[in-house]
């Protein structure tokens, strides 16, 4: 398969995806879809976007679109991502794939049929201050990198440590703020 041609639709948190998709060396287009055309031009306007669409049934109709990072309202994913499967796109979706049974069960069914890749999406770790510490990563806003880790195993009786097992292997445990008389 050659380089994809995404669609991004919802551009709510999903303008974040749009420069990921921009960058990324197997994209051939991005093209954006937000049924607030405010938004929409807005996030066009921000990554340079010629292609955007203000109706979802648009993304189905159009045949140069591969896959669709779905980030729309929760209530639509289901309902969106088996229309996409159904016009032969792969979709990308965010958490969750349905609120029913019924729904994850249609998705599923809907994504066997199409022979086309379904894939449920934690979008959580590329958001906005991963991209932060990322950019202060880069400048040099940081120290030197160290890991430091410490354990410490206490017999509890009486809402405190006690006993010799508040001490293994003999060292002194860490100190703990007193909140018992």
């Amino acid at each position: 398969m050659g380089k994809l041609r995404i669609c991004v639709v919802g551009l709510g948190f999903g303008a974040e995806f749009v420069p990921i998709y921009l960058d990324h060396p197997d994209v051939a287009s991005v093209d954006i879809c937000d049924l607030n055309t405010e938004r929409l031009a807005k996030t066009a306007g921000r990554f340079a976007v010629r292609r955007r669409f203000a109706r979802f049934e648009d993304v189905l109709r159009a045949d140069d679109i591969d896959a669709v990072h779905l980030l729309s309202g929760i209530p639509d994913h289901a309902r969106q991502t088996i229309a996409l499967l159904e016009a032969g796109k792969h979709c990308a979706c965010a958490l969750p794939m349905a609120t029913n049974r019924a729904d994850l069960e249609a998705v599923l069914a809907a994504s066997r049929a199409s022979g086309r890749n379904y894939m449920l999406m934690e979008t959580a770790v590329y958001t906005r201050p991963y991209f932060l510490a990322q950019a202060m990563r880069d400048r040099g806003e940081f120290g030197r990198r160290q890991f430091c880790a410490g354990r410490c195993f206490r017999i509890w009786r009486a809402g405190r440590p006690t006993g010799p097992a508040s001490r293994p292997c003999g060292i002194r445990p860490m100190r703990w703020p007193r909140c018992w008389p």
